[in-house]
C-alpha cells in the first residue's frame, strides 16, 4: 500500500504542477494581461494607421482644392481679377506687395535658394506619389 500511496502521491504532484497550481494569482493574471495588452495594442495601432491615413487625405484634398483655386485665379487673368476688386480694396493690397521693391541681393539669393529648395520637394513627392500607386 506504501508504494501506491506514492505512486498516487506523485501523480497528483505532476497533475498539479502541470495545472501550474503552485504559482500565485497575480502571475497568471500578468500572464493573461499580457495577452490582452498584445491585442489592444495590435487594434490601437490599426486605429492609429486610419486615423493618419485618413488625416493625410484630407490634408491632400484640401491641398488640391488650393491648387484648383490658384489654377482658376491665373486662368481668368489679371484684367478679370482687377475687376473682381474694387478700386479701394486695391488700394489697400499694395503695401502687401512693396516689399519686393527694396529687396536686397542677399533677399533674392534666399529666395531663388527657398524656390529651388521646394521644386526639388515637389520633384521628390511626385515621385513618391508616383510609386505608391
Amino acid at each position: 500500500m506504501g508504494n501506491n500511496t506514492k505512486q498516487i502521491l506523485s501523480n497528483l504532484y505532476s497533475l498539479l504542477m502541470e495545472m501550474n497550481f503552485h504559482s500565485e494569482g497575480s502571475e497568471l493574471m500578468a500572464e493573461l494581461s499580457d495577452a490582452e495588452k498584445t491585442r489592444i495594442d495590435k487594434h490601437y495601432k490599426q486605429l492609429r494607421l486610419l486615423t493618419t491615413k485618413y488625416k493625410a487625405e484630407a490634408n491632400k484634398q484640401y491641398f488640391n482644392k488650393a491648387i484648383e483655386q490658384i489654377q482658376a485665379l491665373k486662368s481668368k487673368g489679371i484684367e478679370e481679377l482687377k475687376k473682381l476688386l474694387k478700386p479701394g480694396e486695391q488700394q489697400e493690397l499694395i503695401p502687401l506687395f512693396r516689399k519686393f521693391e527694396n529687396i536686397t541681393e542677399d533677399d533674392k539669393v534666399s529666395i531663388l535658394e527657398d524656390t529651388e529648395l521646394l521644386s526639388l520637394i515637389e520633384l521628390l513627392k511626385e515621385r513618391a506619389d508616383e510609386s505608391n500607386n
